[in-house]
């Protein structure tokens, strides 16, 4: 299980429905970016290509997404894998939102 308060709080906070904030296709590079970049806005810096959607939890053990909702993210990551190395995606997002430049990692 990876424990993740921020999409139930973002949920809460903003009536948000999680597949809203997300591209609505996945047909090119770009697309395939701003899907990952958007799974490190709604999971945060846990989130982990690999990791099934049904796995994220709250603090309190509730599910972060419902099964259609994790459903729909795996399979959008499958897609973003066909136009962009999501690993690499995810990492400099995340170094991006530490404040971690290019410099500092070399």
């Amino acid at each position: 299980m990876h424990y993740n308060q921020g999409v139930l709080l973002l949920r809460r906070s903003l009536g948000v429905k999680i597949m809203e904030v997300v591209p609505a296709k996945i047909d090119d590079e770009a697309s395939a970016r701003r899907f990952i970049a958007s799974c490190i806005k709604i999971v945060g810096l846990g989130y982990h290509p690999d990791t099934p959607f049904r796995d994220y939890v709250a603090d309190d053990g509730s599910r972060c997404f419902s099964d259609a909702e994790a459903r729909n993210f795996e399979e959008a990551t499958q897609i973003a894998f066909r136009y962009c190395h999501p690993y690499s995606v995810a990492l400099d997002a995340a170094q991006r939102l530490l404040g971690i430049t290019d410099q500092q990692t070399a």
